[in-house]
């Protein structure tokens, strides 16, 4: 926080509001559209590129900061939690390196890097392509044992030591064929590899010859990328069994093979069936009736609406829950413009909105509201460890490093 008030003094721009909350709702539905169908084309994947190109420069995006900055926070939700499906990396750089010429215009190398800094393998490559430079702050990072719970300080050990010029204190070994396993996902697990390809026949030929438990539960290891699987997450436990891998991985043949041979299915399959946006294995798991409560439904929901899988968002609200202040703060949480209402924009998410930094939505609540509270305090709790706290819009802004809305909090006579 103290690193970012230091730069407030030199900070300058203009805060000129070109579009109200609306025109920008829109132009970003259409960017998240356009984008979510190049991501998921398996086909003609340069037409698509092409669109998404053709709207981004016809529409001036890179004109506009604050579009871009939209821009970059919908690409990493996308990376860290949508389905992967075919060259899902070799697109995400295709339109990094479209808005290369972007980053060093607008951001400093620690900025890009808080973009991305939830994906190994993205950061990686901004390395390799010079987008960002290793400095000190991003090492220090790197090395902190608090954000560093996902091993993307192992991951990126190679660089950080070219940094340093010196060896990394890390007790765990790094393999030699670390350029290989980093470029190609699951090739320090052959079983894995296969779960993931679906590849069914030379599944059954490998259970067969190693005789494998099929209830066998697995750790991720240092080199996974996906983020779900890469750390702890709440949801999951630390390790992970072949069935919820299959369903993960939305790899039907062998989620069906492992049914039939009764292997456990609990409800916590739910949670990865929506990640593996197979519609086949989530009515295999409604057929087979498993427990469906409250609380699984709204985490599917959640987990459907960060993955930007929207077509199974709204079959969950069709079909089992709706909570439309839900769906909202979920949506703000993770850039998810297509559930993004511009009808339940009010001062009453301000304060999420200065948290996410949604700049033309921030500014259009308070100048519609000229008698919003900019200095109440809003409890939040930061993780299951921490106690809550409390925070002000300017101070949630500060700490997220959102210095475009700080700037407008900053001129505003009643902060």
């Amino acid at each position: 926080t103290s690193i970012l008030l230091n730069t407030l003094p030199s900070f300058q721009i203009n805060v000129k509001i070109i579009m109200n909350a609306h025109e920008y709702l829109k132009k970003m539905s259409d960017v998240h559209n356009l984008l979510l169908d190049y991501i998921d084309e398996e086909v003609n994947e340069q037409e698509k590129l092409n669109n998404f190109l053709k709207f981004f420069n016809s529409h001036k995006i890179v004109e506009d900061k604050h579009l871009i900055t939209s821009t970059i926070h919908l690409l990493s939700s996308i990376i860290n939690y949508h389905h992967r499906a075919t060259n899902f990396f070799n697109k995400i750089f295709n339109i990094i390196l479209f808005l290369k010429n972007e980053f060093p215009q607008n951001y400093s190398d620690f900025e890009i890097f808080e973009f991305f800094k939830r994906n190994k393998r993205v950061i990686l490559f901004l390395i390799e392509e010079k987008i960002i430079n290793l400095n000190s702050l991003i090492v220090s990072k790197l090395n902190d044992d608090n954000f560093n719970e996902d091993s993307i300080g192992v991951y990126l050990k190679p660089e950080i030591e070219r940094f340093t010029n010196e060896k990394n204190g890390s007790f765990i070994e790094i393999p030699e064929n670390i350029e290989e396993l980093r470029q190609t996902e699951y090739s320090d697990n052959r079983l894995l590899q296969l779960v993931h390809d679906d590849s069914i026949d030379k599944f059954i030929k490998y259970i067969s010859e190693t005789n494998l438990d099929l209830e066998k539960e697995f750790y991720p290891s240092m080199f996974e990328t996906n983020l779900y699987l890469s750390k702890n997450h709440s949801t999951f436990a630390s390790s992970l069994t072949l069935i919820e891998y299959a369903a993960f991985f939305g790899s039907i043949k062998i989620f069906k093979y492992l049914v039939s041979q009764k292997v456990k299915i609990d409800s916590k399959l739910w949670i990865f069936a929506i990640h593996g946006r197979n519609a086949e294995i989530i009515h295999i798991i409604e057929d087979k009736n498993i427990e469906f409560n409250e609380q699984i439904r709204r985490e599917c929901l959640k987990c459907s609406i960060r993955c930007h899988h929207n077509e199974l968002t709204n079959y969950l609200l069709n079909n089992y829950i709706n909570d439309s202040n839900f769906v909202l703060k979920q949506s703000l949480k993770y850039y998810n413009f297509y559930f993004i209402d511009y009808e339940l924009i009010d001062s009453d998410i301000f304060y999420e909105l200065c948290k996410r930094d949604y700049f033309y939505l921030a500014t259009s609540v308070i100048n519609a509201d000229k008698n919003i509270d900019i200095n109440l305090r809003t409890t939040e709790e930061k993780s299951k460890k921490s106690n809550k706290t409390e925070k002000t819009v300017l101070f949630v802004a500060i700490e997220k490093g959102n210095l475009e809305i700080v700037q407008f909090l900053l001129e505003n006579e009643n902060i």
